[in-house]
């Protein structure tokens, strides 16, 4: 996000809710990272939820890293590998290299990023 994280925060969230799906997912990402905004896993999980719901795949990725990690959701296992598997899901073209260390490492793994 740009260097005024709260104004970025403000017009991502008018086109999030005109419904792109990148710009959910950057919504999502605020909330989660606390960027431009407090630390809030429930909005970060229904901004995630509405740009995944559109099979976007960085958005299915913090789905499941969020369920993997229990960040604002209990951890469940289950749900993280529906989205990994659910048919029409970009998310499970994302190479195993990226989904394996994700289901084995604890929360120090790493932090969501969207990094450009």
């Amino acid at each position: 996000m740009p260097e005024d994280s709260a104004e970025a925060l403000k017009w991502y969230t008018r086109a999030a809710e005109q419904g792109l799906a990148e710009a959910q997912t950057k919504v999502g990402y605020a909330f989660y990272n606390g960027v431009g905004t407090s630390v809030n896993y429930t909005q970060a999980m229904l901004w995630f939820q509405r740009a995944a719901g559109q099979k976007f795949a960085e958005a299915e990725f913090n789905l499941g890293v969020m369920y993997q990690r229990g960040e604002g959701v209990e951890r469940d296992f289950r749900k993280l590998l529906n989205i990994i598997a659910s048919r029409g899901s970009t998310a499970r073209f994302l190479p195993k290299t990226i989904w394996l260390p994700c289901m084995n490492a604890g929360p120090e793994y790493h932090r969501i990023s969207n990094k450009q």
